[in-house]
């Protein structure tokens, strides 16, 4: 009865998110409907499917009237960790063993090595997200008590401070939290059926055990009930792994900066009609980007970025110069992973910066007051900070964040096409 039970809840979880996510479209693409929306329930979806196999060891508490979190068994959340460093390894070492044999293309033609070039650009990618997956598998864990109140402080504060508010949803957010939700509802089920249908891609764990592929296409010798066991241990892996970039990589860094951008906007309303009193609520703003900093302090920031930003990087030099030489679906893949990347890049950034030049608005605004405001408001002021992302290495998201990073990344596309 367990196993059914299990089942069902499975199935019921599938289906909802299928439904939050026609819902988050159907609020992107309807402006009368995002005008008495809020981002609670979207970005709740995303969270809850980031922590569908994840090892941290609490899950959103479905019967409780707030959001909030309750345990996860502990030998669930040990066994996922396990489990997710272990599929990790053997990734990396499938990516080690076809470069140590294959990949050195010893005895090939001139045409055999230019179709070896593409293919050892698309092993260093599934190589290098596994690397970075393992590392930030480990330090998750180590900072599990540390995203917790992440998950819920600031849907807290937006239903408390937006209460009655509309108007304030825009498509940049539901926009950023519908790609993720529909990468992670998609991207599993892809590589499952890859899992079945190609079994000779050598970045698919089913590969380690078919037999006689002459190409990645060919369809190869391998047991149907192997075949299957192996396309399920890719799905899992996909889930994870989307959970951690995608659930609360993306949603769980953004959202709490939009929480405290929206409680900056009530203490601006308040201040616009002379309740200075309202400014001690930029506390609060304040416990949010501590709380956030701890989490993300590093090295936790620097891989994350480094993850994304190798990703775009390959992904631009092989839709440039390889763009005759790859496959169709490999090319399509490519070319999607250049777009998410230039979105991640000029709205997930841009998004990041946003408490920021609200807080520098908000004390400026001060600056207009007549007399810059009361003595008490003045010194309430000084004794505040604007609200700071850091990248842990002295900076921090601003407006000029997202060009600068996508200046790098141009600058490294251009030096591998010259090389």
């Amino acid at each position: 009865m367990d196993a059914i039970d299990r089942l069902i809840s499975f199935v019921n979880n599938l289906l909802g998110n299928w439904i939050s996510f026609a819902k988050t479209l159907y609020l992107f693409t309807h402006k009368q409907a995002r005008y008495s929306a809020s981002y609670v329930e979207s970005c709740r979806r995303s969270y809850r499917m980031g922590l569908t196999c994840s090892f941290l060891p609490f899950r959103y508490d479905e019967n409780a009237k707030t959001i909030s979190l309750k345990p996860f068994p502990k030998w669930a959340s040990n066994l996922h960790f396990v489990l997710q460093i272990v599929i990790c390894i053997l990734h990396l070492g499938m990516g080690f063993h076809w470069n140590s044999t294959i990949g050195k293309g010893v005895g090939l033609d001139k045409a055999g090595k230019k179709e070896l070039t593409w293919k050892k650009i698309v092993q260093f990618y599934y190589d290098s997200l596994s690397g970075y997956t393992l590392v930030i598998v480990i330090l998750y864990r180590l900072r599990a008590n540390r995203v917790k109140p992440l998950l819920t402080f600031p849907f807290h504060m937006e239903i408390k401070w937006c209460q009655g508010r509309e108007g304030y949803v825009t498509t940049l957010l539901l926009g950023l939290t519908a790609c993720a939700t529909g990468t992670c509802l998609l991207l599993p089920f892809i590589y499952l059926a890859a899992s079945l249908l190609r079994p000779c891609l050598p970045f698919l764990s089913v590969s380690m055990v078919t037999k006689s592929c002459p190409t990645w296409a060919s369809l190869g010798e391998v047991n149907l009930g192997v075949k299957i066991f192996f396309a399920l241990v890719q799905y899992y892996y996909w889930i994870f792994i989307l959970g951690i970039y995608l659930g609360i990589g993306w949603i769980a860094l953004v959202y709490p900066g939009i929480a405290a951008k929206l409680r900056i906007d009530a203490i601006m309303s308040e201040l616009k009609v002379g309740v200075e009193k309202g400014i001690l609520g930029f506390r609060e703003v304040q416990v949010l980007q501590v709380l956030t900093n701890m989490f993300w302090k590093f090295p936790l920031m620097q891989l994350l970025l480094g993850a994304w930003l190798v990703c775009e990087v390959i992904a631009l030099y092989s839709v440039i110069r390889l763009a005759g030489t790859l496959p169709l679906e490999i090319f399509t893949y490519f070319s999607l992973i250049c777009i998410d990347g230039a979105a991640l890049i000029h709205v997930h950034f841009k998004l990041l910066a946003v408490p920021c030049i609200a807080s520098h608005e908000m004390f400026d605004y001060r600056k207009k007051m007549p007399k810059g405001g009361s003595r008490w408001l003045r010194r309430v002021i000084k004794s505040c900070s604007p609200y700071q992302l850091k990248m842990a290495d002295g900076r921090f998201f601003d407006k000029s964040t997202a060009l600068v990073i996508w200046q790098f990344v141009v600058d490294r596309v251009v030096m591998c096409l010259i090389m």
